[in-house]
């Protein structure tokens, strides 16, 4: 019994497919007996109404099929066996007419219900699946939306508001704001809800109890969200990570702090945490520096034991000058020297030119080797840490994405057949991305599948976020004026051609431009443009006066370096296709375009001068015109154009360190409020507090405001000290290495050649063509598979012509410049993702593997054939195998046609005919197998069609030179080779059959009609 997918048909495919059995009669007016073929009664053949076991069944005449069972009872043994013969099978009914169509009857009544079912079942598994994808792209699955789905829609809805991304951004707003709030509340101690008169109060008294309140719809904030989340994970669940233990423990002590306090004052330093915490990068960089922090211990070992041999040593020295000096002062004084050169004149007060050589010269050595060679080991550590911890960190997020779109496939594949088909992808589509319509769904799937008539397995599926970087764009009203604007610019430049371009003088242009490129004319002219920039527009009191010297000695007429601009425009213009300037004003990149509008304008503002309509703001605009004019150094000198824009592109990096930056800044400085605030004016405030913190991070006056902070609070001061100028050393150390990183590379891709792009660019093209030919060609197929449907291919084929693929790229992240490729599938991740799986994937994708090999093996085996044997050119009309000659040599066709002229022997009675058959073969085909066998001959013969490039092989080269699994390939060959021959011949022989059956037909039907006209 063939399988019905029910997935493709709808109701009225149901009620189209039985109407041929409704009367008798087929579409095409023939009897629906002699229509078994069809794969609807194949179906049904199989169908017995009287027992539920699935008989088998044999035709017996055109109209009819019988059905068999076991002629006798079906006996078993204890064990369970059962007894007797299967194969002992009588004809017990036969299946009529009446019986067919009732069974046809029955399939329709019941077939529409069925298709709704399915089609309901497929619209829920796609919903459910665009949920399993949702939270694999957000690092959620156990506790993510497709898991609450399943659960009440209350607790769904409070999902769904929990992980909202505007109420996320609420909750990091509201935490950055109660951090700014801390330089606008008064200090503690006053009463922010006096009930005096206003009148009497302070301004900071007054907005007061706006403060409070303000401070209470925070908290709120704050704890609704963490009450959310308990909520609908459960409170063991959500005490099992640690980040949220410290998230809701910094709530509590904020509600205690409003309780004592009517404000946040204890925990001041707390009030980022929450913003800090909700956020996943700063989840991830925090968990990076708190890594780093616990496995720095085993580089300052090191640097403690190097200062205390210095210390000792010292000591020592110092004991026989009987100085006062203790191991700790030593310790302490060759530890700042080492970290910040602060103590330098403290250890060596007397130190000068008329000391001791050696003494100086051992100082320098201790120096250098402690600031240059252990502080930058510790330096380094730190990057490779969040090297490795980065690394492990997208390991771990790639594995829960993988198993997220593991488990919306496994949704899907309600088959188990490790492939999902049109219907169930498009249904998904439809609930992951709603905004696309039914052509965007085809051009997805077909870009997905890679063509392959199967479907889309799941190793393909988990490819999903690398191919929803491309997406699919239809023509608006905005690109049709843009493609408007160029086709009209195209014309009036068409017209400029035609009307100014000179044929005659281009080769002189071009002389002249080659003869002014040489001698760098243009190169030292934009130079001189750009000095005399500065020196035109810069006053006498902050210019050098060597400066104005030279700028007074040098004519800069700017009217005159305009004209040459002009004139070097006009000499690019000269060298273009056919003096187009169309084709190359869209190959203008930013700076050019700056460049070109420069010199334009400046040119429209004299010829305004000259006539008197020189605008009042003239000067202004002709500044701003002469900058960008400057712009044709980024022109020329592509490292600086590449540095530019890498420099442009880390931006948003560097914006985001600096965040971080700021965050540890501010918990730092107000534990400093805090610790010290009462006892030092330059902790007394927030602000003064933050700007004190601010010069420890740099570092400035880090010795004298620890020193200061130890005399007058307490010696353990120290440890606060230490511990911040750790956390500024790693997060700047960290930020600068993650910033240069990500610019070298950067900068190393936008210094490449302008072809790569261009390559990328028509490898999209090529792509999308593919793409919508097979989109096309399985639209107009769908139906009847050996019948096209011309006209909505056309159709299709006119719809699809109003889309562009464009390329977006992937989300940066700033991680994967630092980790290596680690997107391959081991078989460790295979096996974590099996139990979301319903099919064994590593079995699976041995069969995908095998089936690419399958595809590739004789390509593969070519390219390899080619290292180590040398290629033959054979020219067209050369007869290279002749049929009974020796064979010693077999040929690999590289490229080329070659013509193969079969024998064939024809058998009938006792006597055998023999005729010449003639095929052509191509590429990657082997001729002259027999030589594979000892002692044989060529059973035909082979002459070039056209040029043919060959590998040779003879019998001495697969024995010598071959090993064992590439002859194997040779031999597979070669059976593929004899397979294509024969398939060839027999088709050949099918052709001529079939042109003689219609000729005889035709004699037939003349003869016909000849005996008719006689007869009237």
């Amino acid at each position: 019994m063939s399988q019905l997918n029910i997935d493709t048909y709808t109701t009225d495919d149901v009620v189209s497919v039985s109407q041929p059995f409704s009367n008798g009669r087929t579409r095409d007016g023939t009897n629906s007996n002699d229509s078994q073929g069809s794969s609807l009664n194949s179906m049904v053949d199989g169908v017995s109404l009287a027992s539920p076991t699935r008989p088998e069944r044999r035709k017996t005449a055109p109209g009819t099929t019988t059905l068999f069972s076991p002629t006798k009872p079906r006996r078993f043994t204890d064990e369970g066996r059962e007894t007797g013969s299967d194969s002992e099978m009588e004809p017990t009914s036969t299946m009529t007419r009446e019986r067919h169509d009732y069974i046809i009857k029955l399939f329709t009544t019941n077939a529409s219900k069925l298709i709704k079912q399915r089609r309901a079942e497929i619209d829920k598994n796609g919903a459910f699946a665009a949920l399993c994808v949702r939270d694999a792209f957000e690092g959620r699955l156990g506790n993510g939306l497709a898991t609450n789905s399943t659960k009440s829609a209350f607790i769904f809805g409070i999902y769904s508001l929990q992980t909202n991304e505007h109420w996320m951004n609420l909750v990091i707003l509201s935490s950055a704001f109660h951090s700014i709030l801390t330089f606008m509340e008064p200090g503690y101690g006053v009463d922010t809800c006096s009930d005096a008169d206003w009148n009497d109060q302070s301004y900071w008294d007054i907005i007061g109890p706006f403060l409070v309140y303000l401070h209470y719809l925070i908290w709120f904030i704050h704890a609704l969200d963490a009450g959310m989340k308990v909520f609908y994970q459960g409170v063991r669940e959500y005490f099992n990570h640690d980040w949220q233990q410290l998230y809701i423990t910094a709530i509590f002590l904020h509600f205690v702090d409003l309780c004592i306090f009517k404000q946040t004052y204890m925990t001041n330093p707390l009030r980022p945490v929450v913003g800090l915490l909700r956020d996943r990068r700063g989840r991830r960089f925090f968990s990076v520096v708190k890594l780093i922090l616990y496995q720095m211990q085993e580089f300052l070992m090191p640097l403690f034991a190097f200062v205390f041999m210095i210390a000792v040593g010292c000591v020592l020295k110092e004991a026989k000058a009987d100085s006062s000096h203790t191991l700790v002062y030593y310790g302490y004084n060759w530890l700042c020297l080492i970290l910040t050169n602060d103590t330098f004149s403290r250890l060596f007060p007397d130190i000068d030119a008329s000391s001791d050589i050696m003494s100086a010269l051992a100082i320098f050595l201790l120096m250098y080797f402690g600031q240059g060679f252990i502080v930058n080991v510790l330096l380094g550590a730190t990057l490779e840490t969040f090297r490795a911890v980065s690394t492990k960190q997208i390991k771990k997020e790639n594995l829960k994405r993988n198993q997220g779109l593991v488990k919306a496939f496994a949704v899907l594949d309600t088959h188990k057949s490790g492939r999902i088909q049109l219907a169930q992808f498009t249904t998904f589509l439809q609930h992951w991305k709603p905004e696309l319509n039914t052509v965007q769904q085809k051009l997805y799937y077909e870009l997905i599948c890679a063509g392959d008539q199967e479907g889309v397995t799941v190793f393909q599926f988990m490819k999903l976020p690398d191919f929803i970087c491309y997406y699919f764009e239809k023509e608006t009203i905005v690109t049709k004026q843009i493609d408007a604007s160029q086709e009209f610019i195209q014309n009036i430049c068409t017209r400029l051609r035609q009307y100014c371009y000179i044929p005659s003088l281009r080769p002189h242009l071009m002389t002249i431009r080659n003869l002014l490129q040489n001698v760098k004319l243009f190169y030292y002219l934009n130079y001189l443009d750009i000095f005399l920039f500065f020196i035109t527009y810069s006053s006498a009191g902050t210019t050098p006066y060597i400066l104005i010297f030279l700028g007074t000695c040098i004519p800069h007429d700017l009217n005159f370096i305009n004209t040459l601009y002009v004139l070097e425009l006009i000499l690019e213009l000269s060298q273009s296709s056919e003096g187009d300037l169309y084709s190359l004003l869209t190959e203008l990149d930013t700076f050019l375009g700056f460049f070109t509008m420069g010199i334009m304008g400046i040119g429209f503002l004299d010829i305004l001068k000259l006539i008197g309509m020189y605008p009042q703001r003239g000067d202004l605009v002709k500044i701003l015109l002469q900058s960008f004019r400057c712009c044709r150094i980024l022109i020329t000198n592509a490292d600086l154009s590449a540095f530019l824009s890498s420099v442009v592109s880390v931006g948003p990096l560097f914006f985001e360190n600096m965040v971080f930056g700021l965050v540890i800044l501010y918990m730092h400085g107000m534990a400093g409020y805090l610790l010290f605030g009462s006892t030092l004016d330059m902790w007394a405030t927030p602000i003064n507090a933050t700007v004190t913190v601010q010069k420890l991070f740099l570092p400035f006056d880090l010795l004298d405001i620890m020193e200061l902070t130890m005399e007058k609070v307490h010696k353990l001061s120290i440890l606060f000290f230490f511990l911040y100028f750790l956390m500024s050393i790693i997060v700047s150390n960290l930020s600068l290495s993650i910033i240069l990183e990500w610019h070298a590379q950067m900068f190393e891709e936008l210094s490449k050649p302008a072809n790569v792009a261009e390559k990328k660019k028509v490898s999209h093209e090529i792509l999308f063509k593919t793409i919508k030919d097979r989109v096309i060609s399985k639209s107009a197929y769908k139906k009847n598979p050996s019948f096209a449907d011309i006209a909505k291919a056309n159709e299709l084929a006119t719809t699809i012509a109003k889309y562009r693929m464009y390329f977006r790229g992937k989300k940066a992240d700033y991680r994967m410049k630092f980790v290596d490729d680690i997107e391959h599938l081991s078989a460790k991740d295979l096996k974590a993702c099996q139990k979301y799986s319903t099919i064994d994937l590593a079995a699976f994708s041995k069969l995908i593997n095998r089936q690419q090999k399958d595809l590739t093996w004789e390509t593969d085996f070519v390219e390899h054939a080619r290292k180590d044997h040398s290629v033959h050119a054979i020219k067209a009309g050369n007869t290279f195998i002749v049929q009974g000659e020796a064979a010693l040599k077999c040929f690999l066709i590289s490229s080329g046609t070659v013509i193969v002229e079969v024998t064939v022997t024809k058998n009938k009675g006792n006597t055998s005919s023999k005729r010449v058959e003639k095929v052509e073969i191509g590429s990657i085909n082997l001729v002259g197998s027999a030589c594979l066998t000892p002692d044989s001959r060529y059973h035909y013969s082979c002459t070039a069609v056209q040029d043919v490039e060959c590998l040779i092989f003879t019998q001495e080269t697969i024995l010598q030179e071959l090993d064992s699994d590439h002859a194997g390939q040779l031999l597979r060959m070669a059976h593929k080779t004899s397979a294509v021959l024969k398939d060839l011949v027999s088709r050949k022989k099918q052709a001529k059959e079939a042109k003689k059956n219609i000729q005889r037909r035709r004699r037939s039907t003349s003869a016909a009609k000849v005996g008719t006209n006689q007869f009237y």
